[in-house]
């Protein structure tokens, strides 16, 4: 019996005298991350490295190791690994690097990932990952509003996939040419197929489809060609391009520019023309993204 009690006694005391013991190394297995607002205004978020009365040390999230005193601080509060997670992530992961200046390659944005995008301020348009291989575009201008679904096939992961994508919309008022027909209508209907070669940020898209308009389809498919080129993980070229006949004459849209990329905020810029040739009027373009998510 007495073995026993010095066994425990010994124990006890050993467990006592060792603040770095089992529960000191749980403690510290899980950094904490705070963010510290200073007096001045600026806002820094890192991981906790040392705080006592009169500092506070943290670790950026650029790698960099920062001091404050305790009387050059207005606030400080813990933050979410959620949080951290969405700072830290690269730029080359950002939904809006599966998108053209119009439309999107064959990968959507990841699941529960979304952007908002608005060309010249007036057309308008959002994208929303539903799962891991369906997506929901929808968007307008002043009288038009579509939803585009789309059901995305990966065929060799993070090198090649391949779409479905359905787009269901509206006029109010105007007109449109179905095959050689003129007409006055008030719903439209897109259906295509678009193969995507490469990753989420630098990709090459063919697409194909027909378009109807009162459940009559135009005569003649429209094609697409349409690439992004990451060059850093800030900036990329971009080229958007489709070929519709209309009248029995091809119709060709073309667009070049590139994209600025910040964690928050895109900035798409570039020329297009619009018209029934390649010589047609040049227009500047100009959009700007959110990233939602």
């Amino acid at each position: 019996m007495s073995m026993l009690r010095s066994l425990l006694l010994t124990l006890v005391l050993a467990f006592w005298g060792q603040p770095s013991g089992l529960l000191a190394q749980d403690t510290l297995a899980i950094p904490e991350y705070i963010q510290v607002r200073t007096l001045k205004g600026k806002q820094h978020t890192g991981r906790l490295l040392y705080r006592d009365s009169t500092l506070i040390t943290l670790q950026s999230l650029e790698g960099d190791t920062l001091t404050f005193l305790s009387n050059s601080i207005r606030s400080t509060r813990t933050v979410s690994d959620e949080y951290i997670r969405k700072r830290t992530r690269s730029l080359l992961e950002l939904s809006t690097g599966t998108a053209y200046f119009l439309g999107a390659s064959a990968y959507g944005p990841a699941q529960g990932e979304s952007y908002y995008m608005t060309h010249y301020l007036w057309s308008h348009q959002a994208a929303y990952g539903v799962t891991s291989s369906f997506s929901l575009r929808s968007g307008g201008s002043f009288g038009v509003f579509y939803v585009a679904p789309k059901w995305t096939v990966p065929l060799v992961r993070h090198r090649l996939a391949f779409a479905v994508e359905g787009v269901v919309g509206g006029i109010i008022g105007g007109e449109a040419f179905v095959g050689d027909s003129r007409i006055w209508f008030s719903n439209i209907s897109l259906f295509q197929g678009l193969l995507t070669l490469g990753n989420h940020h630098t990709h090459l898209t063919l697409g194909g489809g027909l378009t109807g308009a009162r459940g009559k389809w135009a005569s003649s498919a429209h094609f697409s060609l349409a690439a992004a080129a990451r060059l850093t993980p800030k900036f990329g070229l971009m080229t958007e391009n489709y070929f519709i006949q209309i009248d029995n004459r091809l119709q060709p849209t073309h667009a070049l520019g590139g994209r600025i990329y910040g964690r928050l905020i895109a900035f798409d810029f570039g020329l297009a023309t619009f018209g029934r040739d390649f010589f047609s009027p040049v227009l500047p373009w100009f959009a700007v993204a959110i990233h939602l998510n």
